[in-house]
C-alpha cells in the first residue's frame, strides 16, 4: 500500500509543477511586445558615415523608405550617443532644420559630388520594440 501511495503522490506532484509551469510561462509570456511611442511616426536604422558629424557622432539615420537624415538635435530621446551601433532599429520623428538652426558639420566630398542629408532635430526616439516573444513581470 506504501508503494502505491507514493507513486500516485509522486505522479500528483510531477502534474501540479507541470501545471504551475505551464501557467508561469503562458501568464508571464506575451507575443508582441508593448505598443511603441505613438509619437515616433517612422522606422529606421542606424548607418556609419565617417563623414558626418550630428548628435549620434559618426552615425545617419536611414528611414525605412530610403531617406537620410543626420540629427543635429534631440527633445527627449531616450538612446544616448555612446549606445549606437550600426543597424540598429529605431522609431523617430523628426522635423528638418534650415539655415540658421542646422548646427551639424559639413559633409564630405565623396566621389560624384558632396552628400548632404537633411539635419534634423527629432521629437522622438526609441529602440524598435522586437518582434520576438516578449517576457514580462505582470
Amino acid at each position: 500500500m506504501k508503494t502505491i501511495n507514493y507513486f500516485k503522490n509522486a505522479v500528483l506532484g510531477k502534474t501540479a509543477v507541470a501545471a504551475v509551469a505551464v501557467m508561469i510561462l503562458f501568464g508571464a509570456c506575451k507575443k508582441e511586445p508593448p505598443k511603441p511611442d505613438p509619437a515616433c511616426d517612422y522606422t529606421a536604422h542606424f548607418e556609419y558615415d565617417q563623414y558626418n558629424t550630428g548628435h549620434y557622432g559618426n552615425y545617419v539615420i536611414v528611414l525605412d523608405n530610403g531617406t537620410r537624415i543626420n540629427p543635429c538635435k534631440v527633445k527627449g530621446g531616450s538612446i544616448k550617443p555612446t549606445e549606437v551601433y550600426e543597424g540598429m532599429r529605431i522609431t523617430v520623428s523628426y522635423k528638418v532644420l534650415a539655415g540658421e538652426d542646422c548646427n551639424c558639420q559639413p559633409q564630405g566630398i565623396l566621389p560624384g559630388g558632396c552628400v548632404v542629408y537633411d539635419c534634423a532635430e527629432l521629437t522622438c526616439i526609441e529602440r524598435e520594440a522586437s518582434k520576438v516573444m516578449w517576457c514580462s513581470t505582470r
